[in-house]
């Protein structure tokens, strides 16, 4: 039965969308918001369902109106493409208690919901939609409205009476028989440079469907059309670059490349890249055969400039890995709810791409306010923290999350249990060892041979610079070197270096609480093994070179 106005509807498990969605019709529940980015494909699956469970498919827009699948006007109902018109006559043929069952779909409603776009009206037709509701759940047959769109819009007053569904992106075999489709449709003339074999044909339709997850249908079929315009065939590196361009689009999440080397392009880091290196193999079937459970993902805490957004990039290379970027700044809305269907759109997109590693930085800006019991913002940075929870808990496809924060104090305690991400690393500034690794990284990644310089000294001098100001500190000394006319000398090193002020000078208290508040945490470096020289911050330096 379906449940009292006064009670929220309870969300169902995890199950395709159609069948979320039969299951909902056949409870009787009257108002099912289905939120897709895509409309063909869940208006194709809906006239089917309609057609299974004998209801009659019955479509609304607002420039057709009232219409059947063939986009015809259906008979015994007014055009009606005022949305307002459009629930009235659904009231009156529900008045009509010798009436069909029938399946109302009604696209794009979302926006005659919004306050701000349609102002007072939209007060009317939600009121209007709320006595509906009822109508549809007291007709003795089969009568449900689903309003169908990219955007949900629920206005508190509906919140207990509508049920909530994500549509879900299209399937790799959904995406191969769209492939398939497409070939069939262009002529001979714009594939000549396709595979002859039929096994060859299959084994690329499926690659670049692979390549494809994370796109919707239309989207998908649109790169591989472009792909046989321009190259004669369908290709997965167009593909590929086809995601990468409409993940952009979305500014939700962004497609990035990979760091060349790996964790070997990272310096120091030790303890961090040993549990990296020992969690490689872990996202193979072979390892899940072996019980090992797929690394959920790690919180890099630490000071600022130090590399943590830097080691995903590294972690991605070195596991062959996708690198994803979410944007929790994009996903946010004013809107009840949205906020969370974005973040969980967003997730599904990751996990489409699995096995991938998202990372999400400055995590403690994102959730701000968890776990304050509601708050200034309505509760949604709790929610959207147990979507991301629920997430990690319940994906099994190798969505390896990647989270960094400046301080592990400003993340929500329910973040940091035992449970959640697999381990929790503190990035330190790094110690002699490491600053002159990653000194030598960037003097070599600049064409300079690290061995031409006093690389200890150089390193001793920069005591107390993060990884990202010895960068600088290097990129300052070219420009001084260029300027002069010549190669880099020691002491175009020198003077950028006593030009430098660094965070742990600037602001040495930040620094020594970021370190207080990471007393859980595991230290990304190990212990340094040379003691560091400090008693003048540029003894042993020469003019050299």
């Amino acid at each position: 039965m379906p449940t009292s106005p006064s009670t929220p509807k309870a969300p169902l498990a995890a199950k395709p969308a159609p069948a979320q969605i039969r299951g909902l019709i056949q409870a009787k529940y009257p108002l099912i918001s289905v939120l897709s980015a895509e409309e063909e494909r869940p208006l194709k699956e809906l006239g089917r369902l309609a057609v299974s469970l004998k209801m009659r498919p019955v479509y609304w827009s607002s420039d057709l109106g009232f219409h059947s699948g063939d986009r015809k006007p259906v008979e015994g109902l007014p055009p009606a493409r005022n949305p307002d018109e459009a629930l009235s006559a659904i009231s009156d043929a529900l008045s009509q208690r010798s009436g069909k069952q029938t399946l109302w779909v009604m696209l794009d409603f979302h926006p005659y919901m919004d306050r701000e776009v349609v102002g007072s009206g939209a007060a009317f037709l939600v009121r209007q939609l709320k006595g509906l509701s009822f109508a549809l759940e007291a007709w003795s047959g089969l009568q449900t409205l689903v309003l169908l769109g990219a955007k949900r819009v629920i206005p508190e007053e509906l919140a207990s009476r509508i049920s909530v569904i994500d549509w879900g992106l299209p399937s790799v075999d959904d995406l191969v028989q769209a492939a398939r489709a497409s070939l069939t449709d262009v002529p001979t003339e714009l594939k000549t440079d396709m595979p002859t074999s039929e096994d060859e044909v299959e084994e690329l339709l499926r690659s670049v469907a692979e390549a494809g997850r994370g796109l919707t249908l239309e989207e998908f079929a649109n790169a591989v059309a472009l792909s046989l315009t321009t190259l004669s065939k369908i290709d997965r590196e167009f593909m590929l670059a086809a995601k990468k361009q409409n993940l952009a689009k979305s500014g939700k999440l962004g497609w990035k490349e990979p760091l060349p080397g790996g964790l070997a392009s990272v310096g120091g880091l030790e303890n961090l890249k040993s549990w990296l290196k020992a969690r490689a193999c872990a996202f193979s079937q072979e390892a899940v055969d072996y019980g090992l459970t797929r690394p959920r993902g790690i919180v890099a805490a630490g000071v600022s400039g130090c590399g943590k957004s830097y080691a995903a990039g590294a972690i991605a290379a070195a596991w062959g890995m996708p690198l994803l970027e979410m944007s929790m700044a994009a996903i946010g809305s004013k809107y009840l709810g949205e906020s969370e269907q974005n973040l969980l759109r967003t997730l599904e997109v990751a996990r489409a791409n699995a096995p991938c590693v998202l990372r999400i930085d400055e995590g403690e800006k994102a959730l701000a306010g968890a776990g304050a019991g509601g708050g200034s913002d309505g509760g949604v940075a709790d929610r959207q923290l147990a979507t991301l929870l629920n997430f990690m808990q319940e994906s099994q496809e190798g969505v390896f999350i990647y989270m960094t924060c400046n301080s592990l104090e400003s993340l929500p305690a329910e973040l940091l249990r035992k449970g959640r991400f697999d381990a929790v690393f503190f990035i330190d500034l790094p110690h002699l060892e490491e600053r002159m690794q990653v000194l030598s990284y960037h003097l070599k990644k600049r064409g300079r041979e690290p061995g031409a310089y006093p690389i200890q000294e150089l390193a001793q001098a920069m005591e107390g610079f993060s990884a990202a100001e010895i960068e600088g500190t290097i990129e300052d000394a070219l420009f001084r070197a260029y300027a002069a006319g010549g190669g880099l000398r020691v002491q175009h090193l020198v003077e950028a270096i006593r030009e430098t002020v660094p965070l742990s000078r600037a602001e040495p208290d930040k620094i020594e609480r970021q370190r207080k508040a990471a007393g859980r945490a595991i230290p990304a470096s190990k212990p340094p093994t040379q003691t560091e020289e400090t008693k003048s911050r540029f003894a042993g330096i020469g003019s050299g070179n």
